[in-house]
């Protein structure tokens, strides 16, 4: 059988260094058919130029399709819309500014598995890159997304023709992702977990680890619970509560805070091997 093509889209603004890392990532994956596509939001750093300067050739000489463009657009979702409608392949995959795949054979690895015919979801493990260790995350069951996202958006294969007639609802500034996920879920779409660890994901400056009162106010939206008083003032005092140590890690020696938050790390993970 002939393998289908799969797109991979990267969507960037004012990344740095961050965009020329993930490009890389990407063209040096061993899977053919392969198309990428880079959707800048019109980046002022010269980030854009730099890594297409570096990648473009490299893609060509690599033998993918490469559809880049750099032009203002509404946000991480909006750009993310832009490169679906650009696709070609069957199966669109979202690897943001930042994030890596785990190796060169990984989309390799993850197709070799039996797919189901009417799969409208695939999605794998990933590892979350915190400043201080990299974090193995294991995927949950289908099950779980009635409450949450299985996985992260990085780790999942999205088909195409389902990604363009629902696209994600911009109006969600940090789980659009999830809702486009919960809306497959509840139409009873299927959605398969293959074991492979797909993604590296930053996990200090993506939007979710930035906003993390404001990730819970929109999941609880996405799920349909009402917005009542308890409710915001449960909102108020994580706010609070985020604020306070924030404030208090500031206080505190980088050095020194790295070594806390790796401590509490194995702390916990020796706690979780007892249960």
């Amino acid at each position: 059988m002939t393998p289908e093509l799969i797109s991979v889209v990267t969507v960037s603004y004012n990344e740095g260094d961050s965009l020329l890392k993930t490009m890389e990532s990407v063209v040096a994956q061993s899977y053919r058919p392969l198309e990428y596509i880079v959707i800048d939001g019109g980046s002022t750093d010269g980030s854009y130029d730099r890594a297409m300067a570096v990648m473009s050739q490299r893609a060509a000489d690599a033998g993918i399709i490469l559809k880049a463009v750099s032009e203002r657009d509404n946000g991480i979702y909006d750009g993310m819309n832009k490169g679906a409608s650009m696709s070609s392949g069957k199966w669109i995959n979202f690897m943001n500014a930042g994030d890596c795949f785990y190796d060169n054979d990984t989309i390799s690895r993850f197709f070799s598995h039996e797919i189901e015919p009417d799969a409208a979801l695939l999605y794998g493990d990933f590892i979350r890159e915190k400043d201080y260790m990299l974090i193995p995350r294991f995927a949950a069951s289908p099950e779980t997304i009635a409450n949450k996202m299985p996985t992260s958006h990085q780790a999942m294969f999205i088909l195409a023709s389902l990604m363009k007639k629902y696209p994600y609802d911009t109006s969600y500034r940090v789980v659009a992702d999830f809702d486009f996920v919960y809306r497959l879920y509840k139409r009873g779409a299927l959605i398969s977990y293959i074991p492979v660890v797909v993604a590296v994901c930053e996990a200090v400056q993506g939007l979710s680890s930035r906003h993390r009162v404001l990730m819970h106010k929109e999941c609880d939206r996405v799920r349909g619970i009402p917005l009542t008083f308890r409710l915001r003032v449960r909102y108020g005092m994580k706010s609070l509560e985020t604020g306070f140590i924030r404030g208090l890690n500031s206080l505190i020696p980088k050095k020194m805070l790295l070594s806390i938050k790796r401590l509490n790390r194995a702390r916990l993970e020796k706690r979780n091997k007892r249960k």
